[in-house]
Order: structure tokens, then C-alpha cells, then sequence
């Protein structure tokens, strides 16, 4: 009779154990479900953090190089140094004045250079990429702003993703153009981003909308 009490408290706690793992599961997979949503609005800084991590655990290369390109990048740069404190970041914009003044800003920061670079300088970005070499993350941060035209704007996205961009590495597109947004498809040829989001700030007309895109190995990146 002993035995038998002892077996069915066994095998009571078995099936608690599993009760609760099968629930800790189900907690982890809507956790992840709720950061791979194709499209997020986020609700507050928090949220961006985690998606910001999140987005740093899918890929399967450490982000120790960083590349901006771009301008008005000066209010996202303390998002992504939170996140990847100890990367080095390459800050690239047309405008002298935006860089001095994101100097001034982060003096106190070591790890980030600048540099004067016309993002639509073919010549100009072939130098830049054979001195500085390939990158782990690279933010084009509102360039329609430059008003290049559609095509332009494609062409500079694809060879930047193709030729800039390391494999497994995260290329990260910011900009205020919802058309482009919607039609995402179009950006890298049928290439469907890993994340989307998009932020509303508040005071702002405009929302924010952010691309992610995760480089694979294709028959193109294979010879990197």
C-alpha cells in the first residue's frame, strides 16, 4: 500500500513538472511570436530595446562593426548604442555641420568615427568600402530626405546589402516614406525583411518606419 502512494505521487509531480514546462513553452513561443509579427508599433522605448535584442540574437554574427549612412540619425543613435555598447560605429553623412554636431553630442563615446560621405557618390562609396572593409550592421537612415529618385534610391540599397554587408549581417533601413514601406518587396527584389516596425512619436505628423533585413548565404554571398 506504501509502494502504491508512493508511485502515484510520482507520478502526480510528473505530470505538474510538465503541466508547468509545457506552460513556460507557451509563454517563450508568444513571447517570440509577438517580436516576429511582420509589422510592430511599438509603445514605448522598452519595446525597442527588446526588439532591438531580439533582432541581435537572430543573427548568428557578432556586431562589432557599425555603419550609418545617412542623415538625422542623432535621435536613433541612443537606441542602438544602448543596445550594442562596446560596437564600433562609422557614422557617414553629406553634411559637415550634422556630423560636428553629433561630435559634440557623444564626445564622451569612444567608439564612433565620422566621415563626409555622399551616399550617392558611386566612386566615393567604392573608396570608402576598400578602406574601411565589410560591415556587421549597417543603418541608411532617411536618405529620400536627399531627394534621389526612386530608382536611385533602389539601386543604392541593393548594392549596399550586396557588396557592404557581411554575411549573416543585419542591414536596417529608416525613413519616413510610407510607399516604400508598403512595398518592401520591391527594396532588395522579393527579398521579404525578417522585421518591420514602425513608431509614432508623439508631436510628429510623420510616423517612422524601419526595415530589418538579415543577409543569408545565397549563391551571390557564398564568394564573400
Amino acid at each position: 500500500m506504501k509502494n502504491n502512494l508512493n508511485k502515484n505521487l510520482i507520478k502526480k509531480n510528473k505530470i505538474k513538472s510538465l503541466s508547468l514546462s509545457k506552460k513556460r513553452n507557451v509563454n517563450y513561443k508568444q513571447n517570440v511570436k509577438k517580436f516576429d509579427n511582420n509589422k510592430y508599433v511599438f509603445r514605448n522605448q522598452e519595446d525597442f530595446d527588446e526588439f532591438l535584442k531580439t533582432l541581435n540574437r537572430k543573427t548568428k554574427r557578432n556586431i562589432d562593426k557599425i555603419l550609418v549612412l545617412g542623415g538625422n540619425f542623432l535621435k536613433d543613435f541612443e537606441n542602438f548604442l544602448r543596445i550594442f555598447p562596446k560596437s564600433l560605429f562609422f557614422i557617414t553623412n553629406i553634411s559637415k555641420p550634422d556630423l560636428s554636431l553629433m561630435e559634440g553630442t557623444y564626445k564622451k563615446h569612444p567608439n564612433f568615427k565620422t566621415y563626409v560621405l555622399d551616399a550617392f557618390d558611386g566612386a566615393s562609396l567604392l573608396e570608402f568600402l576598400l578602406r574601411h572593409g565589410k560591415f556587421d550592421l549597417i543603418i541608411a537612415s532617411r536618405l529620400e530626405i536627399y531627394s534621389p529618385t526612386k530608382k536611385k534610391l533602389l539601386h543604392f540599397f541593393r548594392f549596399i546589402y550586396h557588396h557592404f554587408l557581411k554575411k549573416d549581417g543585419i542591414f536596417c533601413m529608416i525613413f519616413n516614406d510610407k510607399e516604400l514601406f508598403l512595398n518592401s518587396k520591391e527594396i532588395l527584389k522579393k527579398k521579404n525583411p525578417q522585421m518591420t516596425h514602425i513608431i509614432n512619436p508623439k508631436g510628429e505628423e510623420n510616423s517612422i518606419h524601419i526595415l530589418f533585413y538579415i543577409k543569408e548565404i545565397d549563391l551571390q554571398t557564398q564568394r564573400e
